[in-house]
C-alpha cells in the first residue's frame, strides 16, 4: 500500500461531515476516479470536483456558487444533490448533473432545514433529514423525478429521526431514532421494523454490500468513564457483538466505512497512551480482525475518509494539530 498526497486544501468542517469527501466514476473508458469534496474559500465553502489524476485543485464548479450545507452522489455518479442555505435561513436541495452542470432548485424547503441527503440504490428517491424551528428532526424522502415528498412518518408521531441511510440493495432504510435511542431500521418491502440501540445520537452504522450486516459505533460505559466502541450486527439476530475488545488502549471509535467489496472497514480511533495527540486510521476486516494501519502518525486529527466505487482506494484527510487548514490523501 502507498500513499498519494493531493495538493489540495479544504475547510475543516470536512472533520465532522464524513460523507464531504465522495467518489465517483466517470463514463470514459477506462473509467477515472473524479473526486468531489467541500472547499473553504474565505470561509465560503463551496464544492469541487477533480480527477484523481490531477495534482492540482479545480476552479470551483458552477454550482459552487450556493451557500452548500453538505450534499450527496447518486449512485450511478450522473447527479449530485446540494442542501444550501436560502434567504429564510432554511435549506433547501438543489440537483445538478456532474461534473459541472447548472443547479436547479429541487425542494423549496422555506424556513425547514433539508439536510442530510441519501440516494436509494436506483437514483430514484433520495431520503433526507427535515429540521424545523423547534430543532426536531424527522426524516422525509421524495421522488427525484418530480419531488413528491412523502413523510417517512407522519410528524404528528412520537419518532423523530435523522441521517437516513439507504441499504445498498434498495431494500431497507436506517435512520437514526431520537426517542428509541438507536438506529431504526425499516424493511421497504415488508414494512417491518427494527431497532439497534446505540445512545449515540445522530449517527448511523455502515451497511454491507449484501445489506444484511451493519457495523456501527455505541456508547459504552468502562472503568474510566464514557466512551464510544464498535459493534458488528446481522439484521435478524439481537445480539451485537463488540469488535476490537482485546485493543484495550483504544478509545473513541470514528464512523466505520465498510468497503464496496465488503471484505474490509475503515475506521478512526484514539490510542489512549497518545492522548491528546490526534487519532489513528485503520483498517480491517469486518470480523476485527487482521489490522492494518493507514496512517498513525501523532500529531493530527485523521477525517473524511471515503472508499473508492470498487473499493481499490481510501481518500481521507489530515487536520495538524494547531493547523487550520486539512491535506487530502490517497491511499492505495
Amino acid at each position: 500500500m502507498n500513499f498519494n498526497r493531493l495538493t489540495a486544501f479544504v475547510s475543516v468542517i470536512l472533520l465532522v461531515l464524513i460523507t464531504s469527501l465522495v467518489w465517483f466514476a466517470t463514463r470514459e473508458v477506462p473509467p477515472e476516479y473524479r473526486l468531489v469534496y467541500l472547499q473553504d474559500v474565505s470561509r465560503n465553502p463551496t464544492l469541487v470536483t477533480k480527477l484523481l489524476s490531477e495534482q492540482t485543485v479545480d476552479e470551483p464548479a458552477t454550482f459552487a456558487g450556493l451557500d452548500v450545507y453538505d450534499f450527496a452522489v447518486s449512485t450511478n455518479g450522473d447527479q449530485i444533490v446540494i442542501s444550501a442555505y436560502n434567504d429564510q435561513n432554511g435549506i433547501d436541495l438543489w440537483l445538478a448533473q456532474l461534473p459541472n452542470g447548472a443547479p436547479q432548485r429541487w425542494l423549496d424547503c422555506g424556513v425547514a432545514r433539508c439536510i442530510e441527503p441519501d440516494w436509494s440504490i436506483d437514483d430514484n428517491r433520495i431520503a433526507y433529514t427535515r429540521q424545523l424551528d423547534n430543532h426536531v428532526d424527522h426524516v422525509w424522502s421524495a421522488t427525484v423525478a418530480d419531488g413528491v415528498v412523502v413523510p417517512l412518518f407522519d410528524h404528528q408521531t412520537e419518532v423523530a429521526g435523522a441521517a437516513p441511510s439507504w441499504a445498498p440493495d434498495g431494500s431497507a432504510l436506517a435512520f437514526y431514532d431520537f426517542n428509541a435511542g438507536g438506529i431504526h431500521i425499516i424493511e421497504i418491502f415488508t414494512a417491518e421494523e427494527s431497532i439497534l440501540p446505540t445512545q449515540f445520537d445522530g449517527t448511523v452504522g455502515a451497511w454491507h454490500p449484501n445489506a444484511t450486516e451493519m457495523i456501527f459505533n455505541q456508547a459504552v460505559i468502562t472503568d474510566s468513564g464514557p466512551d464510544v466502541h464498535m459493534f458488528r450486527a446481522t439484521l435478524d439476530e439481537n445480539e451485537p457483538t463488540r469488535l476490537f475488545e482485546s485493543e484495550t488502549n483504544w478509545r473513541e471509535f470514528g464512523a466505520p466505512q465498510w468497503s464496496p467489496t465488503g471484505e474490509s472497514i475503515a475506521f478512526t480511533v484514539v490510542d489512549a497512551t497518545q492522548a491528546g495527540r490526534g487519532n489513528q486510521l485503520w483498517i480491517a476486516n469486518p470480523d476485527g480482525t487482521n489490522l492494518e494501519p493507514v496512517i498513525t502518525v501523532s500529531g493530527a486529527d485523521y477525517g473524511g475518509y471515503s472508499w473508492s466505487a470498487d473499493g481499490r482506494y481510501l481518500l481521507y484527510q489530515a487536520l495538524s494539530l494547531g493547523g487550520n487548514a486539512p491535506n487530502l490523501f490517497v491511499w492505495d
